[in-house]
């Protein structure tokens, strides 16, 4: 996994942060990606870390860190396991956050939490695994949706899901 050096990515790194007071979680974020790689810690026990700054990071943070745990997860893919945590957690904003990274997720992954994503609870949450699926054509996502639509009650998301069937690619 290619990564321009733990320093150079904590500077870069600070540029998308909403607020800087929060620049520690995604240092830690890092630092814990780079401690695998090099061998110094288990992705089990980084695993909290990412847990903490995916649920609890705001603006900048939330979406870095999804960021590396997907890059991570393609050598580690035991850490898979969260995505699955964050599909199903209780708080609709931490689903929602999943749902924005259906499409970097493993293959295997994605059809665990896609399904769920798009029944969830929450109208948001449905909307944006539904309407980020419009570059899919896998007919298993497509089908996923059409069925869907059939008993979705929310227009938002009905529109969201009419999006992603009718869109076509230039």
């Amino acid at each position: 996994m290619f990564t321009i050096g733990r320093e150079r990515e904590k500077e870069h790194s600070h540029q998308y942060l909403k607020s800087q007071n929060e620049a520690w979680r995604i240092e830690a974020v890092i630092d814990a990606v780079h401690d695998v790689l090099e061998g110094a810690r288990q992705a089990h026990e980084v695993a909290p870390v990412f847990v903490e700054a995916f649920t609890d990071g705001g603006s900048g943070v939330w979406e870095q860190t999804g960021s590396w745990l997907c890059k991570l997860s393609r050598v580690q893919p035991g850490l898979g396991r969260l995505w699955r945590e964050f599909c199903s957690h209780p708080s609709a904003k931490v689903r929602f956050r999943a749902a924005a990274f259906l499409d970097d997720m493993h293959p295997e992954v994605f059809a665990e939490c896609f399904p769920a994503l798009l029944a969830d609870a929450s109208t948001r949450v449905r909307s944006k695994a539904a309407s980020d699926r419009y570059q899919s054509k896998a007919p298993e996502v497509r089908d996923a949706l059409a069925a869907r639509l059939v008993i979705e009650t929310d227009d938002s998301v009905k529109d969201a899901i009419n999006f992603a069937l009718d869109y076509e690619r230039p």
